[in-house]
Formats: structure tokens, sequence, C-alpha cells
């Protein structure tokens, strides 16, 4: 039974792969490649200073989960801070972007983060004991 189940499963699969496009790779990060090497180089080229690293704005945490996975693999004892209002970009940000960066206050970027919340996100994150989250704005934090 469980062979057949299996057998089964394993087809399904085969069917999604092959005529939808669920199963396609997807880049999730919403920094580029290059900056992802050049964090993992530095993290590795530091991993023995005592010391901290600090990531402001986290949206999803592709790029916290990337850098939590390499901590664990290279065994740096580096502690992790990350700062997100996870609500949203504030008021005062918005304006900054969209008068010194010229995008415009309907960018994407700055609508639909309702669905960001400290509590769920953190939860994602419990088996990294070094990394220590903080919702705050990060021009308010000390």
């Amino acid at each position: 039974m469980m062979n057949l189940k299996k057998k089964m499963y394993e087809k399904l699969k085969g069917l999604v792969f092959k005529y939808t496009r669920l199963m396609d790779p997807k880049y999730l990060y919403l920094v580029e490649p290059i900056q992802l090497a050049f964090l993992v180089n530095y993290l590795e080229n530091n991993k023995n200073i005592d010391g901290s690293i600090l990531e402001v704005g986290v949206d999803k945490g592709m790029t916290t989960r990337f850098l939590c996975e390499h901590i664990v693999k290279s065994r740096s004892p580096i502690k992790y801070f990350v700062i997100d209002t996870f609500n949203s970009f504030t008021e005062d940000d918005i304006n900054f972007e969209v008068e010194n960066r010229g995008k415009p206050k309907s960018d994407g970027d700055f609508l639909n983060f309702t669905y960001n919340n400290f509590n769920v996100w953190s939860s994602k994150f419990k088996e990294f004991s070094f990394l220590m989250p903080y919702q705050s704005d990060c021009s308010k934090f000390d």
C-alpha cells in the first residue's frame, strides 16, 4: 500500500512539474546575488571576531533565513539582530523614498504589507538562538 501511495505521489509531482508553473525555480530574495555573496563572504572572513550584525527591514525574512543558515553551517559565534516595524513602511520612510529616490508614492514596495506580524515572523526563526528580532522603527530604536 505504501509503495503504491509513493508511486502515485511521484506521478502527481511529475504532472505538476510538467504541466504547471507551481514548481518552477524562483528567485525570492529582494537583494541581488552579488549582495548575498558579499554578506556571506564578509561573515566568513570575520566569523572569529566577537561581534554582531544588524539587518534593518526584513520583509518576509528570506535574506534573514539565508544568513541564519550560513551562520549555523559556519559555526560562527555571531549575534544577529533584526529590526522591522512589521507594520509596513512609516509615512516618513515613504516620504524619504519619494523625495530622495524618486519613487512614486504608489510603488508596490510600500503597499500590501498588512500580512507581516512580529509574532508570526519570529516564530519561524525559533531554532536560531543567536537571532534577536525587535519590532521597532529603526529611526527610533536605541
